[in-house]
């Protein structure tokens, strides 16, 4: 009987480990992210690029005033770089 209590404590320790390890993988693999673009105006723009072409991005752009997402398009020659999948930190 002490060995069967002892066997399960055992494997109901070694669940919670897995379930604990699977949550912290779960959790970091889904840590948001966004793209940046620097713009040769200046501007810095966050959000999530949609699509590309050779000429121009389009753009999902959060304007953190406003809290709404924009679309725009923009022509490639006028951004200076940008920066893909930056982890976000936080709110603003």
């Amino acid at each position: 009987m002490l060995r069967n209590l002892s066997s399960f404590r055992l494997r109901a320790s070694a669940l919670v480990l897995a379930v604990f390890c699977s949550l912290l993988m779960t959790n970091a693999s889904f840590a948001a992210t966004e793209d940046i673009i620097y713009m040769s105006d200046g501007r810095e723009l966050h959000g999530e690029i949609v699509s590309e072409t050779d000429s121009v991005i389009v753009f999902e752009y959060m304007n953190p005033d406003l809290g709404i997402s924009v679309p725009l398009t923009l022509p490639r020659a006028s951004i200076l770089k940008i920066d893909r999948d930056v982890t976000v930190a936080g709110p603003r």
